[in-house]
């Protein structure tokens, strides 16, 4: 551990004392401390402008309009936080919600004329944060960037969880794969999704069809039926379904009971949004029921919102209360470690 540091008034910094063991509260007490500074050097200057949005309101000002997804993918935010922002700064008069032309579906964020003004103001600001912050990495005699990005991509080979199994002893988690269709994975299609459906509600004709024949009735007709595995198990499955060139539907998801809490479904439907805008999809929906309240809740984190419910569709589950949809942005981060196609 690290020598401990001596405050004022003869206490010692814990933090520092504990050393490696304090590593992720040290991080996040220097970010507290810069944040607050960045935004004392905005309040002297006159701007009413919180730390929190230089990322949304330079990604707008530099690139134009983006789309609610786009910008959620770009900054590595949840769409609750980017709608979050978007309301503060919609109410502050310096960003617009609009919809996109062709496609009332597609929520678009932009900056107001105010906001474009402010940012054009606001760039010598941040060219002279930028020019502090090379001079305090100089003082320091440290290049904090390239050492986080070893350690981001330490993290990315072996989760600190992992690591410390193996400090005591235990055996690692295996990693987490999605992967897709193969015929010796229709038995756990067709299993995990009749276990959550006799747990909840029954087995409907639909179901029976579409467990039947993943691949005449799925991924022949252009859609996809993925898998999550652990090690040797399969956890975990989920079908993209498509029902023309530019409507998807995200449907039998399904995760092993002893496998959930670990953020399987959220991985799955993560794969599932990826496959379908790399298919070309505008759009991605679901329908589930109002009973599945941790459904939901995933859904929503991973983008989705409230839809009109499609009687056609809705009228062949019995258990279908609730429609959703996402908008799908025509680009896509690439998914990485996690999937495999094949």
């Amino acid at each position: 551990m690290e020598r401990a540091k001596t405050r004022a008034g003869g206490t010692s910094d814990l933090i520092v004392e504990l050393g490696t063991l304090a590593f992720a509260s040290r991080l996040r007490r220097l970010h507290e401390r810069l944040v607050k500074d960045v935004g004392r050097v905005y309040a002297g200057l006159g701007f009413r402008f919180q730390p929190r949005w230089f990322l949304a309101v330079y990604r707008l000002h530099t690139a134009g309009h983006q789309g609610v997804t786009e910008l959620a993918s770009c900054l590595s935010l949840s769409h609750a936080a980017i709608n979050q922002m978007a309301a503060e700064l919609t109410q502050a008069g310096w960003m617009v919600k609009s919809r996109q032309r062709g496609d009332d579906r597609k929520r678009m964020l932009g900056l107001t004329r105010r906001g474009k003004a402010l940012a054009v103001r606001l760039e010598p600001v941040w060219e002279e944060i930028r020019q502090a912050t090379l001079e305090l990495f100089k003082e320091a005699g440290a290049d904090p960037l390239r050492h986080l990005a070893a350690v981001e991509g330490a993290l990315d080979k072996q989760s600190v969880y992992n690591r410390v199994r193996r400090v005591r002893g235990e055996s690692l988690e295996p990693p987490l794969e999605i992967v897709d269709y193969r015929p010796r994975f229709k038995k756990y299609f067709d299993a995990l999704n009749r276990a959550w459906l006799e747990e909840y509600f029954t087995v409907e004709p639909e179901d029976d069809r579409l467990l039947a024949d993943p691949k005449g009735k799925i991924i022949n007709r252009g859609g996809a039926v993925l898998f999550a595995k652990l090690g040797d198990r399969i956890v975990g499955t989920c079908a993209l379904i498509r029902h023309d060139p530019r409507e998807f539907e995200l449907a039998k998801m399904a995760v092993d009971p002893s496998a959930r809490r670990q953020g399987i479904g959220r991985e799955l439907a993560e794969a599932v949004i990826d496959r379908a805008r790399r298919a070309g999809g505008k759009r991605l929906f679901l329908l589930t029921s109002e009973k599945l309240k941790a459904a939901l809740e995933l859904y929503r984190n991973t983008g989705f919102r409230s839809a009109p419910l499609p009687r056609e569709l809705a009228a062949k589950y019995k258990r279908c209360t609730v429609a959703m949809d996402l908008e799908l942005g025509s680009s896509a981060r690439p998914r990485k470690r996690r999937t495999q196609n094949g």
